[in-house]
């Protein structure tokens, strides 16, 4: 999956391009360059975590996810020069919705 990131400040200075943004795609709100939110449209929310909530999981499911969950955030923090930088995020996002 597709995400897009942006820093703490940077999402609270353009909130309105930070909503926007997770419409489209989730967005990885950083905190001195480590990820420590992320923000989902309710339609994402709706296809990823409610189903999730209600399935009946197997033995195991948990630790499984949460490892799944953790080799995402290792990703994101060994491999950032793959991230979008906020600029570029921001025109993208403001080309969008002009």
């Amino acid at each position: 999956m597709n995400v897009n990131v942006m820093s703490d400040i940077e999402a609270g200075k353009k909130f309105d391009l930070f909503i926007g943004n997770a419409q489209i795609k989730p967005v990885v709100v950083t905190k001195n360059k480590k990820p420590v939110w992320i923000m989902l449209s309710m339609e994402a929310a709706e296809q990823i975590l409610i189903p999730e909530i209600f399935w009946e999981k197997e033995s195991g499911y948990d630790n499984w996810f949460h490892s799944k969950v953790q080799d995402s955030l290792d990703w994101l923090e060994n491999w950032s020069i793959w991230l979008v930088e906020n600029d570029e995020l921001m025109q993208k996002t403001e080309k969008l919705l002009v």
